[in-house]
């Protein structure tokens, strides 16, 4: 489930002793409880503005962290920042799960985006957890904070058989998408096929996502926002 906390959560789940299979109902995004313990939201910009990425952990490969680059793009017509890898913090490790903490990411996140950058995105390979109403360690595929400055995405979920496939590429570059909107302050989406869709627990939702709707492409530009029209998403569209 691609939970939204609110502040006042493709990719997107009871929790496993199994460290190396994600099961098909733990999963997603979510959204961080209190963004007043980062940072202020950003105000809004009326031109290109900048997205930090922040490899964290054991580096992806190339193409994987080149197909979020490219998706981040073609959705928010965006200048991309590429930081170097920093290792995760040990203190936020979990270790009967095999999880690192999600929202202390995004604590991270924060202290480290740089000043010429809006948002920061991180991307890892780690499998992350955040509380929910069902466990204090829900593994998730993404976390963003609403209205905020962070998010972090982790391809764990997204992998087919713990495999870096096509599909999984997608799912990982389709979740930064939606968690970069939740930074946005868009909120989940019903409509079918939208990247901001609610994932309701399953990773696989994730694959009959597309594009931003219609509705949330006005919401964006209602909020200031100069995105790209008519954007051709970097993966096939489903069937």
């Amino acid at each position: 489930m691609r939970c939204l906390v609110s502040l006042m959560f493709f990719a997107l789940c009871g929790c496993s002793t199994d460290s190396q299979r994600p099961l098909a109902g733990e999963v997603e995004t979510q959204k961080l409880v209190n963004q007043s313990d980062l940072v202020p939201p950003s105000p809004p910009v009326t031109d290109q503005w900048t997205v930090a990425i922040q490899p964290l952990g054991k580096s992806l490969p190339a193409d994987t962290v080149e197909l979020v680059r490219r998706a981040l793009v073609t959705f928010y017509g965006v200048k991309i920042i590429m930081l170097p890898n920093i290792p995760l913090p040990k203190a936020l490790y979990f270790k009967p799960r095999n999880r690192y903490s999600a929202s202390g990411i995004l604590e991270l996140l924060a202290q480290k985006k740089p000043t010429q950058a809006e948002k920061i995105l991180g991307l890892t390979a780690v499998d992350i957890y955040h509380a929910n109403e069902r466990s204090p360690h829900w593994g998730v595929l993404g976390l963003g904070s609403m209205d905020g400055s962070s998010c972090v995405i982790s391809i764990r979920r997204a992998r087919i058989q713990n495999k870096i496939t096509a599909k999984a590429k997608q799912r990982f570059a389709k979740t930064a998408v939606h968690e970069i909107g939740h930074t946005l302050n868009l909120p989940h989406c019903e409509t079918k096929g939208c990247l901001m869709e609610d994932a309701q627990g399953r990773v696989s939702t994730t694959d009959g996502e597309y594009v931003l709707c219609p509705r949330c492409r006005q919401k964006l530009r209602a909020s200031g926002r100069v995105i790209p029209d008519n954007p051709t998403p970097p993966w096939p569209k489903p069937n």
